[in-house]
């Protein structure tokens, strides 16, 4: 049984059994005040940000369409928190669940960033290393079918090897995927600033019957890039072909 409370963390029975033919059962639940989490977010010159999202995700998700799917299915017995940075560049999450979180730090104006594998115990408060943002790279374009440009076509990006200005853990390097769709006029704009990095890009027809055939799309437009240090902007152009 799970019991949340302003005030406490998100608190746990015991497991306990229902028997076929029982009456009833009375279950006990202790709440518990949980722990807290502090972190700095600055520019890459060290500087502190306002304004940046700090949020907490299970220690199990990653960047990416599939587990950001059975994420969404699984239980999670962590605590879903969301913070603002103020004019130091400081956040606080409090009464969470004790367990193993990511915490992602969000801004408009700069590339996302992951901390993996931050342990949170109950009664406990931790001070986090500082997370420095970068601004990266804005990725723009258009994309055509049969030299028309076409709205509705799909364009998604991932990393093709490490990332720099991305927090990582003991485990290995953080993916990037990032997704973006044509609009009428057949341009796009990807929503989040990109680190520098190599990637792979690729563009899909959304209103395709199948998605064999939305594959053969991805497959046919492969574009491999690179994002340079320093580097604003990122122009990709698709060219499909209905033959």
């Amino acid at each position: 049984m799970q019991v949340e409370a302003p005030g406490f963390a998100k608190s746990f029975s015991e497991p306990f059994a229902v028997n076929a033919g029982e009456a009833g059962r009375e279950v006990g639940v202790v709440l518990r005040a949980g722990g807290s989490i502090r972190i700095r977010v600055a520019r890459a010159d060290g500087s502190p940000l306002a304004g940046a999202g700090v949020a907490t995700l299970p220690g199990f998700a990653d960047e990416n369409p599939l587990t950001k799917m059975l994420g969404q299915a699984l239980p999670i017995r962590t605590t879903r928190a969301t913070a603002t940075t103020g004019d130091d560049g400081v956040a606080d999450l409090g009464h969470l669940a004790a367990g193993t979180y990511q915490i992602g730090v969000t801004h408009a104006d700069h590339c996302e960033s992951r901390l993996r594998d931050v342990v949170v115990a109950d009664g406990a408060s931790i001070v986090l290393p500082e997370i420095r943002l970068i601004r990266g790279s804005i990725v723009t374009g258009t994309a055509t079918v049969d030299g028309v440009p076409a709205g509705q076509i799909k364009v998604s990006l991932h990393s093709d090897m490490p990332q720099s200005g991305t927090q990582q853990s003991d485990e290995g390097p953080a993916m990037v995927f990032a997704e973006a769709v044509t609009d009428e006029s057949g341009r796009f704009t990807v929503a989040q600033r990109l680190p520098p990095g190599r990637y792979i890009a690729r563009a899909a027809r959304q209103s395709l019957p199948t998605i064999l055939l939305q594959v053969v799309d991805y497959q046919k437009t492969r574009q491999e890039l690179t994002i340079t240090p320093g580097q604003d902007k990122v122009l990709l152009h698709f060219s499909i072909s209905s033959h």
